[in-house]
């Protein structure tokens, strides 16, 4: 922890702000070298320099006794050395080398609103470099967004009319959509009954639910937050009808499913899974291949005698009821004011058009994603989706979120060179330092790139075997410190795990057990 860190806690600023530069100028002068006074100046003489807050924090840092908040999308982690308003407990007015400490804040993760502001000669030169207490300029208009950085603010605070958000990995999707939706409420005041927030999996809900609670006591729950799937379950459950279903229908089990078209069809079980899946496929994507029309007509007339519903049906015949029923789109368009959805590069067509009907064109509607994140078109997203976004809502807004709070500065540059046209697109702007570089090895075949990564291992600790010195495949120098406990071989998918297991077992790596 360098002492500007140290400082920047104590006076509540900045590591580039004033207080931090008069306080690190004094420390050095009167104790000497920074890394002296962080190990070894004894605390006594640092106490007797003029200031025993230091002294204590020194002290600590050197026991170990440090509080970390860990870091996660959207926030870097953060490594303190006082809990919630204990300096102001300590020193209860006391001085920081000669210095009047007046700038005391609350130091502590969880609060998710600060409101201390550094004085009026240190906010042009402050650069704090902890987005969790960011100072914000008197003339920032939401207390609640100075949490976020500047471009996070930016889309939080675009609250009117259509808005797109491209976000990169780790630049904190999901922590600007849960400020934007708490700034909407707790100082646009839109009623929290008409927001409604989409996401892809109950996980992404329950974080994004729990988020919001932090931001919002007692006013989280009047929030509708979804899944697509959970969401067309709901309006099933309030217009069964207007989607041409019987009250207490139920959706089937994945179990049920397979028996029932099985049953229906005369299949054998993989047949049937196959059959499945095609079928799922074409709800999703509205486009299905003309020899499966009669297959798909019978599997769907079976569940409707059963009264069951498939879970694809759970986005298609809300589509269905919105579309049919002008009464129903329109009460759901009234009910739900400003939309938000999460990860939107994996929509797929039918989401998308159940998007459209709950939100016309100049409606508060909010998505955010990235395109360069689109894995899912094996199950029908598509990432063209931000071309029809543009076209379908003229007047969006666009906003980039350009920081990568995940990866280091290698992992960008790597990921940029990959993915876009110029190594200088904005994911790249916040590349820092690199100290390391990545090597792609092309293989012409798996066990050869296989055999490749038992050879790189090998050369790393210096030779597993006999075999390797003598070869000259590996050659043992007194750096080859690394163990086998230092390495980990990752992989995309489980058809590449035999290769690798087999030629690490070959080489006396990794036994009889494959993990």
């Amino acid at each position: 922890m360098p002492l500007p860190e140290i400082l920047s806690e104590l006076t509540a600023s900045g590591t580039a702000s004033r207080a931090v530069a008069r306080g690190y100028d004094q420390a050095i002068s009167k104790l000497g070298a920074e890394l002296s006074i962080l190990q070894s100046v004894p605390v006594e003489d640092i106490a007797r320099a003029g200031s025993s807050l230091l002294a204590e924090a020194i002290t600590r840092l050197r026991a170990g006794k440090v509080i970390c908040a860990p870091g996660y999308d959207g926030e870097y982690g953060v490594i303190s050395l006082f809990e919630e308003n204990e300096l102001a407990r300590l020193t209860a007015g006391g001085l920081l080398f000669d210095a009047p400490i007046s700038k005391r804040a609350a130091f502590a993760a969880p609060k998710p609103v600060v409101t201390a502001k550094p004085p009026a000669d240190d906010r042009e030169t402050a650069a704090p470099t902890r987005p969790r207490l960011r100072l914000v300029s008197s003339q920032a208009a939401s207390p609640l967004l100075s949490q976020l950085d500047d471009d996070q603010r930016q889309a939080a605070e675009t609250v009117d009319g259509p808005l797109l958000i491209v976000a990169g990995p780790g630049s904190g999707k999901t922590r600007t959509l849960t400020y934007r939706i708490a700034h909407l409420i707790a100082e646009r005041r839109v009623a929290p009954e008409a927001s409604l927030a989409i996401t892809f999996t109950r996980r992404a809900a329950a974080e994004m639910r729990e988020r919001l609670a932090a931001l919002l006591p007692d006013r989280d729950e009047r929030v509708a937050i979804h899944t697509f799937h959970s969401l067309g379950l709901l309006i099933l459950r309030e217009h069964a009808s207007a989607a041409g279903l019987h009250r207490g229908f139920r959706v089937a089990s994945e179990a049920e499913r397979a028996a029932l078209i099985a049953e229906t069809l005369g299949l054998g079980a993989p047949k049937a899974e196959r059959l499945l899946r095609a079928i799922s496929k074409e709800k999703r994507t509205h486009c299905s291949a003309s020899d499966g029309l009669g297959e798909a007509a019978a599997y769907s007339r079976a569940l409707a005698m059963r009264n069951w519903i498939d879970f694809d049906d759970l986005v298609a015949l809300p589509l269905r009821a919105l579309t049919q029923d002008a009464t129903v789109a329109a009460h759901y368009r009234s009910r739900w004011r400003w939309i938000s959805v999460d990860e939107f590069q994996d929509v797929d067509e039918q989401q998308y058009r159940l998007l459209k009907l709950l939100a016309p064109p100049a409606a508060n509607l909010c998505v955010i994603g990235d395109a360069n994140q689109a894995i899912y078109g094996f199950r029908g997203a598509d990432a063209a989706c931000f071309g029809r976004f543009r076209q379908d809502y003229p007047a969006a807004r666009t906003i980039h979120l350009r920081r990568n709070y995940r990866s280091t500065g290698t992992i960008v540059t790597a990921a940029t060179q990959l993915i876009a046209s110029s190594p200088t697109g904005p994911i790249a702007e916040m590349v820092r330092d690199m100290h390391e570089r990545i090597a792609i090895q092309a293989a012409p075949t798996e066990r050869a790139e296989a055999e490749s990564v038992v050879k790189a291992i090998e050369a790393m600790i210096g030779g597993h075997s006999f075999f390797s010195i003598d070869s000259g495949r590996a050659i043992h120098t007194p750096d080859s410190q690394h163990s086998l406990a230092d390495f980990a071989v990752l992989y995309r998918t489980e058809a590449q795990a035999p290769a690798l297991c087999e030629a690490l077992e070959r080489s006396g790596m990794l036994g009889s057990r494959r993990s």
